[in-house]
């Protein structure tokens, strides 16, 4: 038993050790914590030094911090000693834990993440709603545009700038698709890679580019078995021959006069009457009068070469290294997919001066083909001179359609399978050929810019004639 402590009744308030009946932890025994010493507080009926925080006092006037639950329970009851503050802390600690635990659930009124980009409009290619689509152009002084739901490119404006190019080209371009500078080339010349040269007498420059052969369906007259469309790309610059081949050119080289009796006495007018051979061989003769490589090799033919009396020959062969025409020096025929693109001149239209009102025979006008060119409605059955009455198409090229049709160099086949640039069909039994365009006896959905015949090799009749074409190839 302890020596009783002899102090006063305050001072013994405050002395834990000197009450006679003191609990296991040296406490006086209490009935709540206002029996128990300001600094002391009642636990489990003894009064026990209190080292809690002034939070934890915050937190018990608010009744935040449960007391111990009095059952009986299985778990260990928390030490109410000097270390049971700091151990009180974490144990509040998991109350708050699912709230951080949530923070990162955007849920519905958390900040919205990056928007997705949408995924870019699919479009077949060459397709447009508009001229946005259509990108830029291929070339300087042309300008992409939507067409009938297509892409296509004309013209850009004359005085448009096009920036430098090579010694004589850059500038401002002159409205045709060509680049000027100010000090261009004079009239009847064209720029090549810097240097001004004579363009050839009824030559102009073509430019290169893409376009849709063939005709859309439901366009008047339109032959559903040979006009098939599909995109074709001319990849090089033509010197196209603006009018056929007439009558005075060719007997400035050749002393035959294989021509017809419509206006045979015409020198302006169309050489008609001419075999798919002998055009060939007049191409020749040019090319060589040029000092240029001819395009042609032709052996085993019938008729005689001097006069240009040519019927046939058994093999023909082109001479550029590649085997391909367009690779050719000199001049020669136009493949079918290059006659059309000279004709469209651009256009998507039965002709180059507009559409087609409906398929009629003879004499029904058109009054579209009325502003382009001779058929059966105003030829009076015969050809006439060219460049005289209508206008150029927008490359400079007069009576595309009608006055004679035209001999291309493709072997005619109603399926002809042709790759996407500078397509050329070639069989090698030499039979039919393409004419293309028409003729002053046709009516008018037979001039068309896709309307495709055929016409035997050696065929000479007095519709039929031809006009040239040479690539211009960079040295």
């Amino acid at each position: 038993m302890r020596e009783p402590c002899w102090m006063t009744f305050a001072l013994a308030v405050t002395m834990a050790a000197c009450a006679p009946d003191l609990g296991p932890l040296g406490g006086y025994r209490c009935e709540g914590d206002r029996s128990c010493a300001p600094d002391r507080r009642c636990v489990e009926g003894f009064c026990v030094l209190d080292e809690r925080s002034e939070a934890d006092d915050a937190r018990d006037a608010e009744g935040t911090f449960a007391e111990p639950d009095p059952a009986p329970d299985p778990a260990p009851e928390p030490d109410p000693g000097p270390e049971s503050g700091p151990e009180s802390e974490p144990e509040s600690e998991p109350e708050s834990e699912p709230e951080s635990a949530s923070e990162p659930d955007p849920g519905p009124e958390s900040e919205p993440g990056p928007v997705p980009e949408p995924e870019p409009e699919v479009r077949e290619p060459g397709s447009c709603e508009r001229d946005n689509d259509c990108g830029e152009a291929s070339r300087p002084c042309m300008v992409a545009v939507c067409s009938e739901g297509r892409c296509a490119e004309i013209f850009s404006e004359a005085g448009v700038a096009c920036g430098e190019v090579v010694g004589c080209m850059g500038g401002i371009c002159d409205g045709f698709g060509r680049c000027l500078s100010a000090s261009a080339c004079a009239g009847g010349q064209y720029c090549f890679e810097g240097a001004c040269e004579a363009l050839p007498e009824d030559f102009v420059r073509v430019p290169p580019g893409t376009f849709t052969m063939g005709s859309p369906e439901g366009e008047p007259g339109r032959d559903d078995d040979l006009e098939f469309q599909q995109e074709v790309t001319i990849t090089r610059e033509l010197l196209f021959q603006s009018v056929e081949v007439d009558q005075y050119r060719w007997e400035g080289m050749l002393s035959d006069r294989p021509f017809g009796d419509a206006n045979d006495q015409c020198s302006r007018c169309p050489a008609d009457s001419v075999t798919w051979v002998a055009a060939l061989y007049y191409a020749n003769g040019l090319s060589m009068a040029e000092g240029l490589d001819p395009c042609y090799l032709l052996s085993d033919c019938s008729g005689d070469f001097v006069s240009g009396s040519i019927f046939g020959c058994d093999t023909v062969e082109i001479t550029s290294a590649t085997g391909h025409p367009s690779d050719c020096e000199g001049y020669r025929l136009p493949s079918e997919a290059e006659w059309e693109w000279g004709a469209r001149g651009r256009t998507v239209t039965a002709f180059h001066s507009g559409s087609l009102e409906e398929a009629q025979d003879c004499p029904t006008a058109s009054l579209a083909l009325d502003r382009a060119g001779w058929y059966c409605a105003n030829a009076d059955d015969g050809h006439h001179e060219q460049g005289r009455r209508f206008a150029p198409n927008l490359f400079g090229l007069y009576d595309m359609h009608g006055n004679v049709r035209e001999w291309t160099y493709d072997t005619f086949a109603s399926d002809a399978a042709r790759g996407p640039d500078d397509p050329v069909f070639m069989d090698e039994v030499v039979e039919f050929h393409t004419v293309r365009g028409g003729s002053y006896g046709d009516p008018a959905h037979k001039c068309r810019s896709a309307s495709r015949h055929k016409a035997w090799y050696t065929s000479s009749e007095p519709d039929i004639g031809f006009r040239l074409v040479r690539t211009v190839l960079r040295r």
